[in-house]
This record gives structure tokens, C-alpha cells and sequence, in this order.
């Protein structure tokens, strides 16, 4: 199957144009080729060990550089002068549709961090490439549940195709959304400092406070979603 590319236009009040186009293998949703056109001084940043979650299973012989910082080290230095303020007018291009707003940057950032940061090899990410997948840009938090807890449940149908216990009650989606509290507060502390803006940390923020709001959700047996059925 080809490539799975999604684009996001991105029209600045001031009449800049920038357009960042993602490529995923079809099959596993990894990231392919990213940022080849964007230059960067100094990735130190990225290296495995600086800031390493501490819940991180990787070794620095094994994987020298920290996989979710890799996928965001290019859009990282691209961006690293923006602030989160600046009004947008953005159109994204997925292979089903097209998807349009007027926002600001800070959404749009923390709508691709949070596809790249789900497209990358990290073992904690894994749950999150069905999500990728199915990428809905500018998600809210409802939508973000609802998709969520509906993916999380398709895959433990699968689970007992295969003839494994299911978890019908969510603990381990709920884990897992914990293990990304982790990683979104040690990506932080490696993206403070980089460029004069403050568009990164802010974006992982906004992904930091969906992760917190899913884990209390699921810890309330969703009952926000109630309502909906």
C-alpha cells in the first residue's frame, strides 16, 4: 500500500505560508523522512539520555537518540522562534478528506506533536497508532475520549480473537495515558531554552493536560460520555 501522507497548510496573518507535509508507512504508521528540508544546528537535545524518562526502557546502545524527540526535533527547530499567540488559518490534507480552521498556532502545534509523537517507535506510543491513523486534527477532548476508549476496545476485541484476556475495564489504557504524562513533562524539559518563542512547550502542555483529563476520565468510568448513549 502507498505511503499515508497527511499536509497541513498553515496561513499566517502576515501572509507567510508554510506547509508541513508527514509521510507514515501504511502498515505501521512510522514516520517516514521527516524534516529532510529543515536544518539543525544542534540536536543534543534529542540524545536518549538528556532528560531520559524514567520509565524509558531503552538503552543508548540500542537507540542513542529518544524516538518521540527525534520525530519533533525538525518541527522543534522549525517553529522554535513562534509564539503560541499568532493567529492561523490552517487546511489539512488527509488521504479521506480535508479538514479546515481558523486558530492559533498553538493548536496547530500540539495537533502535530501529537501525531508525531504517536507515529514514533516509542515503546510506551504504541497504543496511539490506530489514533494516528485515523489522524482528526484539532480534536476536542470529548472527541479525543470518544476515540480513544472506542479504539482501546476494538483492539481488546482482537485480543480475545487470539484467545488473551481482555481488559474491558480500561486499566491498562488508563496506564497508559499515565506513561505519557511522563514523557510529555520530559519532553518539555528538553524543548525549554530552544529558540526565542514558546510555541513547544506550551503545545506539549495543552497534550499534557488531554492526557491528565483521559486518565481521570477513565478513573470516572468515562461518565462524561454517558450521556452520548
Amino acid at each position: 500500500m502507498d505511503d499515508i501522507l497527511i499536509e497541513y497548510q498553515i496561513n499566517f496573518e502576515h501572509g507567510e505560508t508554510e506547509t508541513i507535509a508527514l509521510t507514515f508507512d501504511a502498515d505501521d504508521m512510522s514516520a517516514v523522512g521527516l524534516g529532510q528540508d529543515t536544518p539543525i544546528d544542534d540536536d543534543s537535545w534529542t540524545d536518549l539520555e538528556n532528560q531520559q524518562c524514567r520509565h524509558c526502557p531503552l538503552n543508548r546502545e540500542d537507540s542513542p537518540k529518544c524516538p518521540v524527540a527525534s520525530n519533533l526535533g525538525w518541527i522543534v527547530h522549525r517553529f522554535k522562534d513562534h509564539q503560541s499567540f499568532e493567529k492561523v488559518s490552517t487546511t489539512v490534507h488527509t488521504r479521506e478528506r480535508t479538514y479546515a480552521k481558523d486558530t492559533d498556532l498553538q493548536s496547530v502545534m500540539y495537533s502535530i506533536f501529537g501525531l508525531l509523537m504517536a507515529s514514533s517507535t516509542c515503546p510506551h506510543m504504541g497504543f496511539l497508532k490506530p489514533m494516528a491513523r485515523f489522524h482528526l486534527p484539532f480534536a476536542s477532548i470529548d472527541e479525543t475520549m470518544m476515540r480513544s476508549a472506542s479504539i482501546f476496545l476494538l483492539g481488546q476485541y482482537f485480543l480475545t480473537e487470539d484467545g488473551s484476556a481482555p481488559d474491558f475495564d480500561l486499566q491498562h489504557l488508563k496506564e497508559c495515558y499515565e506513561n505519557l504524562n511522563v514523557i510529555n513533562n520530559a519532553m518539555i524539559q528538553r524543548i525549554r531554552g530552544i529558540g526565542k518563542g514558546d510555541i513547544h512547550p506550551n503545545a506539549i502542555v495543552v497534550l499534557d493536560s488531554l492526557a491528565t483529563i483521559l486518565s481521570y476520565e477513565i478513573s470516572d468510568d468515562l461518565s462524561s460520555l454517558e450521556k452520548y448513549f
